[in-house]
């Protein structure tokens, strides 16, 4: 779908493609490459996938875990924490917002981020009913459009639980 959109953008002889997520920017560095496009994307989490294209820049959206970890051991007046993240497969950045957000971790004694890996959407659920059987503290999300796309429902079950959601963006927080 992205591959369709950015070749059409580039037909249409565009002086400029502005790209929001990972996945549209790099369709969009692609299908600009040898035509002197430039791409200029946000909301890039992990912008070394798109490191290699030189008609490319933007800004990235990675969220500052530190802070987020404060407000959550704020929140709960201690830091020996069971956190529960979830990370999708579908997503490329997931690997290094879990990282950033275990080395953020590390400052608080006796924390402990507890991940589950969902395949699609359609596992979502059972991996937060997962994360509610291994008795986490609250779950953080991380930038995921996958794990947002289901965010009432993990929402509904964590609250259900009485656990709290904290999220890594505006719109989350909003939901």
């Amino acid at each position: 779908m992205f591959r369709l959109q950015a070749k059409k953008l580039v037909n249409g002889n565009a002086k400029v493609i502005i790209a929001i997520a990972t996945p549209s920017a790099i369709s969009a560095a692609t299908a600009a490459t040898g035509k002197n496009i430039p791409v200029v994307y946000c909301a890039v989490t992990d912008a070394s996938q798109v490191a290699n294209f030189r008609n490319m820049t933007g800004t990235s959206d990675v969220p500052d875990f530190n802070a987020q970890l404060e407000l959550v051991t704020a929140f709960f007046n201690r830091d020996d924490l069971k956190i529960g993240v979830l990370m999708s497969t579908e997503e490329s950045s997931d690997p290094a917002q879990l990282f950033a957000l275990k080395e953020a971790a590390k400052a608080y004694s006796g924390m402990e981020i507890v991940e589950e890996v969902v395949a699609d959407i359609t596992t979502i659920d059972v991996k937060v009913n997962s994360l509610v059987d291994k008795k986490v503290d609250c779950i953080v999300n991380i930038l995921d459009n996958t794990i947002v796309g289901k965010l009432q429902s993990i929402l509904s079950i964590a609250n259900n639980a009485g656990i709290p959601v904290f999220g890594s963006e505006i719109e989350q927080v909003k939901a």
